[in-house]
């Protein structure tokens, strides 16, 4: 449910930075408009309040309907992490043929932030809210995780360079693996977890 409320959230804000149409000058016609696109269009946010509603009363599903939505949705996640590694192979290749100087300093910025600035950044402001042991241990590791996949949808939804998110998420998945092994063998040594 949180990831679900999050993407909507994070549709809705993108679509007011991009100056989208149906915000409208706040009048009843713009409020409808607001309405159909946000909520009526929106399958994710259809799909979470139908089922946060059918599991609030209680009735579930047909049993042979259930089994079938379970077999597909065994399937989903395969099936989406195929297409998105097809379409990043794509976007990848198209990225590296227009790598330049400032394209790779940025890729660079980036992932040093993501998987380095950011942790320790966490680490100061959690030890300065006097947190410690595991659970900073835990706060900080989960801060250095890697750029997910969904950046780099949105950057295709919304047309904001989704070459260079696509290369940012490969890269940055691929070097977290030696960064958060690095700060767990740290918080290891350190005797927090």
């Amino acid at each position: 449910l949180t990831p679900n409320i999050v993407m909507i959230m994070g549709q809705v804000r993108l679509d007011m930075l991009a100056g989208a149409a149906a915000w409208g000058d706040g009048s009843r016609s713009g409020f409808i408009a607001l309405l159909r696109l946000f909520v009526l269009g929106n399958p994710i946010l259809l799909g979470t309040l139908a089922g946060a509603a059918l599991s609030l009363s209680g009735l579930g599903l047909w049993a042979p309907l259930d089994r079938t939505i379970s077999l597909v949705g065994y399937t989903a996640a395969p099936c989406m992490l195929l297409a998105l590694g097809l379409d990043l192979r794509q976007k990848l290749a198209l990225a590296l043929r227009r790598a330049e100087g400032h394209a790779a300093l940025r890729q660079v910025w980036l992932i040093s932030c993501k998987l380095l600035l950011h942790p320790l950044l966490c680490w100061g402001i959690m030890w300065l809210l006097g947190i410690s042991g595991a659970w900073l241990a835990i706060g900080v590791i989960m801060s250095g995780t890697a750029t997910a996949l969904v950046a780099t949808v949105l950057a295709e939804v919304y047309s904001a360079v989704p070459e260079e998110a696509a290369l940012t998420a490969v890269f940055s998945n691929g070097l977290s693996m030696f960064t958060l092994t690095g700060f767990v063998w740290l918080f290891m040594r350190l005797g927090m977890i």
